[in-house]
């Protein structure tokens, strides 16, 4: 059995819809980088000249405009009769030479050599001659390109100095760079990118819905679905098959759910700028004790207390604590300071006491009762432990001055639990689970675990938020 006792709001990155509607496309908004271009329209071209600027093509003269996004040079136009020479861009009553015979100068995208190129007798300067591409012009020569490519300080999408578009950079408010180009975080509001939680009203704009819902919904599909929507995943359940692991994943513009080379894809993933949001690990039919742990980007799960400590010696730092209980008993991993305890006990709250006033760490806790019924939560008093079980156990040990600490939600499957807080009394629910949550919340209280349980081995999903104003 799994259960959540950190319940946090993820930040979240997707790849959204410009309109009121279910099909899901790329989010894109306007270009940053202040091209020729102007907004994006999804072409690209190549620029041949400066705009404004005049070159003569024999006895004619052509101007340099700005054409479908791209500056062009126009069509050729003769010199008027009483002008009738065309010598550096201008056109005048008398020729006069323009250059050196056999020089050569740059020329926007290539080099020009000076000769005779029209009916006068004046030399001039050539039509231009492109350079191959991964050259440019240096004293009328074309070069190989040496270039140092660098995106810093630079919008997203911006040349990186090489001729390649920036993959990291500056976005507007609520967008982030993917792919290099700017994508809504959440939801896409006309030009505008809302807020993560933040929902498009009818009029145009980013607002928070006045109504507080909360919705558990099976699969990665699902779940960003309803971001685009404006809902917030606020915890996670994952799933395994016996023997395996499963661990949900944030990353590239959307939610995942994995089960098969997890390690390598957390590791994957997170190295390329997401987040692992849960993992789980489950054996069914042997203790499943361990811990996730990381070293350089490189994600690893270590069963038992020795390996993990061997771990802990190499330089891994653990990530992600699981505690299993044979039955009835309780569980809990410890840090004395140095290294990692793995206790498994009918009782522990002495232990759990002496090793935090030692100054170590309860990472992990976990009770099983084999009956499922374990519902309740371990509690703290100067420095003392108990598990105060149900809610009724649980209100009496608050009200005689001890804490809450870790919640543990127990489900008869296939159903879903809850533990909320709320007018000065804790609840534990197991059914209309979400409409609970939404009414608790809605008024000031809090949720504190949240539990799925489906009994087939596959209840991956999320508890999805909208609305909620704190």
């Amino acid at each position: 059995m799994f259960h959540f006792r950190v319940l946090r709001s993820t930040l979240v990155l997707v790849t959204l819809t410009l309109c009121a509607c279910t099909e899901r496309n790329p989010g894109y908004i306007a270009d940053t980088d202040g091209g020729a271009g102007g907004a994006d329209s999804g072409l690209s071209c190549e620029n041949e000249c400066v705009v404004g600027k005049t070159t003569c093509l024999g006895d004619q003269i052509q101007l340099c405009q700005l054409l479908e996004g791209c500056a062009r040079w126009s069509e050729p136009q003769a010199c008027p009769p009483d002008e009738p020479f065309c010598s550096e861009g201008a056109c005048s009553a008398a020729c006069e030479d323009e250059c050196e015979a056999e020089t050569r100068r740059c020329s926007d995208l290539g080099f020009q050599r000076c000769g005779q190129s029209d009916s006068d007798p004046c030399l001039d300067w050539e039509p231009a001659i492109s350079c191959d591409a991964g050259e440019h012009c240096e004293d009328g020569v074309c070069v190989l390109n040496s270039c140092e490519a660098s995106c810093e300080g630079k919008a997203c999408g911006a040349d990186d100095g090489c001729g390649y578009p920036c993959e990291v950079g500056s976005c507007p408010t609520h967008a982030s760079c993917v792919q290099a180009k700017c994508v809504c975080d959440a939801v896409v509001c006309g030009s505008a990118c809302c807020a993560l939680g933040q929902i498009c009203s009818a009029e145009g704009a980013c607002v928070v819905s006045d109504v507080c819902e909360h919705k558990f919904v099976r699969g990665a599909s699902a779940v960003n679905d309803l971001v685009t929507q404006g809902w917030i995943p606020i915890a996670f359940a994952a799933d395994s098959g016996g023997g395996s692991y499963g661990a949900w994943l944030e990353g590239g513009g959307e939610y995942r759910y994995i089960s098969t080379n997890v390690a390598v894809n957390i590791s994957s993933v997170v190295l390329s700028g997401g987040t692992l949001e849960a993992f789980y690990n489950f054996d069914r039919n042997m203790p499943w004790h361990g811990v996730l742990m990381v070293k350089a980007g490189g994600y690893q799960f270590f069963r038992g207390e020795s390996a993990v400590n061997a771990a802990v010696a190499k330089g891994f730092e653990a990530i992600s604590f699981h505690a299993w209980a044979s039955s009835p008993g309780y569980s809990a991993w410890l840090w004395g300071g140095d290294e990692y305890r793995y206790v498994d006990a009918d009782y522990l709250s002495g232990t759990i006491a002496a090793t935090v006033s030692a100054g170590g760490a309860l990472e992990a806790f976990y009770k099983f009762d084999g009956n499922g019924s374990w519902s309740g939560a371990l509690v703290e008093r100067a420095g003392q432990y108990q598990f105060a079980y149900a809610e009724a156990g649980v209100n009496k040990a608050v009200a005689d001055g001890w804490h809450p600490l870790v919640f543990l939600a127990d489900a008869s499957y296939p159903t879903k639990a809850a533990w909320l807080e709320g007018a000065g009394s804790f609840r534990y629910v197991t059914s209309n689970v979400e409409p609970m949550i939404s009414t608790v919340v809605g008024s000031g209280g809090k949720l504190h675990a949240f539990y799925n349980f489906d009994g087939n081995g596959a209840w991956h999903g999320a508890l999805m938020r909208r609305g909620c104003l704190p």
